[in-house]
């Protein structure tokens, strides 16, 4: 199995933690990343981005998210081979982006059962895929009083967005990724961000903030107000945001996680809109070997 830092072709489908565009924002923000190609001989069986820091007497430990991410012709065997090797060059943890297999000899176990993602295919007529409910809700915003504006993410303009949305996160108790990452994304990939708002008159009633990387786009913030006036706006704006895409040459919006038990309003909505509802492949873990700190005080190599 052979390890090589590059970067895959632009044009390949990855999840937004696994496409350098994402690592060249955690640059910015002074994490150490680095993108990898997994090679069985002369063939590329898989492509993996790392973020890496280190723990005390662990040493550098690694963490691949939302990945590998394996050619679909990598069969599981040298899909073990390759988890392996990244195991003993200190890759610690993965949240997989697909079935991992438990792969003998790869040294990872599993720790995290799957979560679920949401993802519009934006080829073919997506409008069709919507649920009815979810359609006539469009349907009734398309009629009323809201008007649509879409811009690319400008850190002044916008800054009431991020501020409403840390906010929303506080009342409603969750986390996701900071404000810090939305800006050095926006600041190392220049009209890559993009926000779709909605209005009464001059009012903003209702938002979404979507990050493009690729052939991918992925939904990153929403908000609305309380305003009766927003009902179905985010339906309108999702709606015009995948036109938008399509005709822009993205094939897949990532709408995230789907958490029907906590949140279960937000998973209808995605599923309404067309989603396909797909697993991942849950967190693994693998332990250090625990000679490792006494073998570098020794001065001896690490066992292959």
């Amino acid at each position: 199995m052979i390890i090589t830092p590059a970067r895959p072709p632009p044009d390949t489908i990855l999840p937004l933690q696994q496409h350098p565009m994402f690592a060249d924002a955690l640059a910015r923000m002074g994490r150490d990343v680095c993108c990898l190609t997994l090679r069985d001989g002369a063939r590329r069986v898989g492509y993996v981005q790392l973020m890496t820091r280190r723990l005390g007497w662990f040493g550098q430990v690694s963490m691949a998210s939302r990945g590998p991410i394996w050619a679909d012709d990598a069969p599981p065997e040298v899909q073990a081979r390759a988890l392996e090797r990244l195991g003993r060059q200190g890759v610690r943890i993965v949240n997989a982006n697909g079935p991992l297999r438990r792969s003998v000899g790869s040294g990872f176990r599993q720790i995290v059962t799957p979560a679920h993602v949401a993802e519009l295919d934006l080829r073919g007529d997506f409008q069709g895929r919507m649920h009815p409910k979810w359609r006539n809700r469009l349907l009734r915003a398309q009629s009323g009083s809201l008007t649509l504006h879409h811009r690319a993410f400008d850190a002044t303009a916008h800054a009431w967005l991020l501020n409403a949305d840390r906010a929303q996160q506080k009342a409603r108790g969750y986390r996701a990724l900071p404000t810090e990452l939305t800006l050095a994304f926006a600041e190392a990939n220049r009209r890559q961000v993009r926000v779709v708002t909605a209005h009464v008159g001059p009012t903003v009633v209702a938002a979404m903030l979507f990050l493009c990387h690729g052939p991918v786009a992925t939904y990153h913030i929403g908000w609305r107000s309380l305003d009766e006036c927003a009902n179905g706006a985010h339906n309108l704006i999702l709606a015009a945001a995948m036109e938008k895409l399509a005709q822009d040459g993205h094939v897949c919006l990532d709408l995230g996680l789907v958490d029907t038990d906590t949140a279960p309003g937000l998973a209808r909505f995605k599923i309404g809109s067309g989603a396909t509802v797909r697993p991942l492949g849950g967190t693994w873990l693998r332990l250090p070997d625990p000679t490792g700190p006494l073998r570098r005080l020794a001065g001896l190599p690490a066992p292959c």
